[in-house]
């Protein structure tokens, strides 16, 4: 705990390093002399250092993403300025690459930091996950008081070889009357800061579910509370939809005297937005490829849907596993083709399994890996062509969860077609849609079914399934007809699957 509190106490009070590890490879951020340097170091021996930036820098943070891209972000202060500043190196950098005595290839530093509305600006922090990087620094209040601060998060969608493609700030604290500083995050789902109340200081965070954003009191006493850090971690899958927020924070046990490290534990229910905190994602049918994709021939863009394409086999390589976890992927696949199309998924042992799908109706294959099968970080994938005219993927997720041994039988196989331990309403597809629907959701034990169609409204307008049914993976269709076959006004409508324990609400919007 000395030790925790020591290195805890360096990072703030100098501000001026930060270290993550990657590959087996160590990098760090630090100030020196008024110059923004990095290091990495494979083996014993840290490299020379480099100038990233000069002048009034400070505030420096890194994060790392598959295929071992780089992404730092510091505050300047110029002109008079203060703004949060990006780098990204434009290729990865491996052991190989380092040992043959390459460098990191730098893109030129870009303002992330936005002169009319998140300026003056301070205190950055990155974090990267998948496709995604994000950027998280103490800006003005929105109405303008120079006493009080925000939170602002911006996220940029990672194109290797060139800067990402950053979409607008978000306030992410929104507390108009309190000044909110220190900011953290663990990527985009959990943002945690330092909020200023009237007596003391306390920890905040802003946790975005499924269901919207949630701000809450994580230290929530009457001593003062600073300086939090803050990681994400799911709970079983087939236990409920909890996830638990673990933050650390200096407290003030005696004021000005001493201080201690509190923790918290926080739990909260609904999955996050997308697959944020999965390990990563994969997109198909980018005009650039996905960080991931190793090899394809080109993509399609169907409005709807993309794919990456080949004519004969895909691959992709999944970096950052941990040999000691288990994990499900779900694949997505989709062609607008005639006949069937057949793929097999292929791991580095040779194991696979096959999925058959029709054309312009999308198909999710859910494979578990359980843990202990592989020795190594990473692993690849390839999707080869066994029936139709190209090997496609739209889309990947991978989620890492805790198994539990079938009644001392040992974890389950890796290939197995056996029904995934939880029950779950899949995203309804195409969305928007205009003439049909296919609703698919899968079910953990045996029970009735009910699901039901509402308008915006929250009127009843179809009762599509009412019955019991077995665990297993089921497709309903909806037509965008009411219950006496008439067709509804077009606009937004809500597909709600409910259990004896389970209920889950999809929004959805039909079209002309």
């Amino acid at each position: 705990m000395v030790n925790l509190f020591t290195a805890l106490l360096i990072f703030l009070i100098q501000n001026t390093i930060e270290v993550k590890e990657g590959n087996g490879i160590f990098y760090r951020v630090f100030i020196d002399q008024r110059r923004l340097c990095f290091q990495y170091k494979l083996g014993r021996n840290w490299s020379q250092a480099t100038v990233l930036d000069t002048g009034d820098v400070t505030s420096p943070s890194i994060a790392i993403t598959p295929k071992d891209l780089l992404h730092i972000v510091w505050q300047k202060n110029e002109g008079g300025r203060s703004r949060i500043y990006y780098i990204t190196t434009l290729e990865g950098i491996t052991p190989d690459y380092i040992r043959s005595g390459g460098g990191p290839h730098w893109s030129d530093k870009y303002p992330i930091s936005e002169p009319e509305r998140t300026e003056p600006a301070s205190n950055p922090f990155v974090e990267a996950q998948g496709e995604w990087v994000y950027a998280v620094w103490r800006g003005p209040n929105e109405e303008g008081n120079p006493d009080y601060g925000e939170i602002w998060q911006r996220k940029g969608k990672i194109r290797p070889g060139q800067l990402p493609y950053w979409y607008r700030p978000q306030n992410m604290s929104r507390t108009l009357n309190n000044e909110s500083n220190y900011p953290t995050m663990s990527t985009g789902t959990a943002v945690v800061w330092q909020e200023s109340l009237p007596g003391n200081y306390e920890i905040y965070a802003n946790i975005i579910t499924a269901f919207g954003e949630r701000i809450v009191n994580i230290s929530n006493d009457s001593t003062n509370s600073f300086f939090p850090h803050t990681n994400l971690l799911p709970a079983p899958p087939w236990v409920r939809p909890e996830w638990r927020l673990f933050t650390v924070w200096t407290e003030e046990s005696i004021p000005d005297t001493f201080y201690r490290i509190k923790f918290s534990n926080y739990y909260f229910s609904g999955p996050p937005y997308d697959t944020l905190i999965s390990p990563f994602s994969i997109s198909g049918g980018d005009s650039i490829p996905s960080p991931y994709c190793l090899a394809r021939d080109s993509f399609i863009d169907f409005g709807e849907i993309a794919i990456d394409y080949a004519d004969s086999n895909l691959f992709y390589r999944l970096p950052y596993l941990h040999p000691q976890k288990s994990y499900l992927l779900q694949a997505v696949v989709y062609q607008d083709t005639t006949g069937v199309h057949r793929e097999r998924f292929l791991f580095e042992d040779g194991r696979g399994k096959t999925v058959e799908y029709y054309p312009e109706e999308s198909e999710t294959l859910g494979v578990i890996i359980p843990a202990g099968i592989y020795d190594s970080t990473i692993t690849d994938i390839e999707i080869r062509k066994l029936l139709g005219e190209y090997s496609v993927l739209a889309h990947l997720n991978l989620y890492e969860f805790e198994m539990v041994d079938k009644e001392g039988g040992g974890p389950q196989s890796l290939w197995t077609d056996e029904i995934l331990p939880y029950t779950s309403l899949i995203s309804p597809f195409p969305n928007p849609f205009s003439r049909i629907q296919r609703i698919k959701y899968q079910l953990a034990k045996a029970g009735r079914v009910l699901i039901k169609v509402y308008d915006i409204s929250g009127k009843e307008i179809r009762v599509l399934t009412n019955e019991t049914k077995e665990p297993g993976i089921y497709t309903d269709n909806f037509d965008g007809k009411d219950a006496r076959g008439r067709r509804p006004p077009f606009g937004i409508y809500f597909i709600r699957l409910k259990t004896a324990d389970f209920s889950d609400t999809k929004k959805v919007v039909l079209t002309r």
